[in-house]
């Protein structure tokens, strides 16, 4: 097999992963699964912000190990008043979860999320989302910490960019 099959075969892997990703975030899959409570509001970067707490219902129905941590999972979420854009969330595991039956065992997982301004238009885009967690697997302690930051957000031209399979133009 040759390395362009290698890479087909880790680009579907990868849009793959993405699905279950998508699939496993559907807020209308999620919502329902936790307990929400007004609080005071507050102001985040000049945004007037709703606050609400969530927490997790007792007993959800999972079909997943990652719906089964979802289920373990409270935080704050802060509400843009005006567009009811999210601005921030954060959030942590409430509980530890056996997400192998006793095999491996999820200790902690926190979470936050912000956004920006985009410049000129003062609209919120993604640009912090950072996760730590803590997993149990058979007595051995694996730790993981992510932390990504989207910035140089850029105008799409009008023109249609060549794909990176196209050649040069000839001159």
């Amino acid at each position: 097999q040759n390395s362009t099959d290698d890479d087909d075969d880790d680009s579907k892997k990868d849009v793959e992963d993405a699905k279950k990703v998508n699939a496993m975030l559907d807020m209308g899959k999620i919502a329902p699964r936790f307990k929400y409570s007004r609080q005071a509001d507050e102001t985040i970067r000049n945004h007037n912000c709703y606050v609400i707490k969530f927490s997790p219902k007792k007993d959800q129905p999972f079909a997943s190990r990652e719906e089964k941590v979802i289920n373990k999972v409270g935080g704050t979420i802060w509400i843009d008043q005006s567009d009811f854009s999210i601005i921030q969330t954060k959030g942590k595991l409430t509980e530890e979860v056996d997400v192998a039956w006793f095999l491996a065992t999820m200790k902690g997982l926190d979470f936050s999320y912000q956004t920006s301004e985009l410049q000129d238009l003062n609209i919120p885009v993604p640009s912090n989302f950072f996760m730590n967690f803590d997993l149990n697997i058979m007595g051995y302690r694996m730790a993981q910490r992510q932390t990504s930051q989207m910035t140089d957000y850029q105008p799409v031209s009008s023109a249609t960019p060549p794909s990176p399979n196209t050649p040069p133009p000839v001159s």
